[in-house]
């Protein structure tokens, strides 16, 4: 009974905060990109990005240990990631944006989110295009 209410629990928290992401990109971007100048909304936008990582990766009890220092200042950061908790952890130490393939466009709610927070789609095979 325990373990279930953990993962219902789990569950609740991984729903909201989707709903969460959505509402930060779909609504609140915007509005920082039409209060503020183009650099300081990237800023606000980038901040708030990495706290919701921070967040989903609370939630889903990720432990991240960092070995050595994180980077000062801009730096293009190639990584071939495992799983989608790359994700979630390099987006939480790193401001920046992700590349991705172009399918994930259409994927119900993670397309848009990934769109709207400023994800650069490419078409995989398609060397014209990157």
């Amino acid at each position: 009974m325990k373990l279930k209410l953990r993962l219902l629990l789990k569950l609740c928290l991984v729903i909201g905060c989707i709903g969460t992401s959505f509402v930060l990109t779909v609504i609140m971007y915007p509005v920082m990109g039409a209060v503020f100048s183009a650099s300081k909304a990237r800023i606000y936008q980038g901040r708030y990005k990495r706290l919701w990582f921070k967040s989903f990766s609370r939630a889903l009890n990720l432990r991240v240990n960092i070995d050595g220092a994180l980077p000062k200042q801009a730096v293009l950061m190639v990584s071939n990631h495992v799983s989608w908790l790359d994700i979630v952890v390099i987006g939480q130490l790193l401001p920046g944006y992700f590349v991705a393939k172009n399918d994930i466009l259409n994927w119900p709610v993670i397309g848009l989110i990934a769109q709207k927070a400023g994800t650069i789609f490419i078409r995989r095979g398609d060397k014209s295009h990157i």
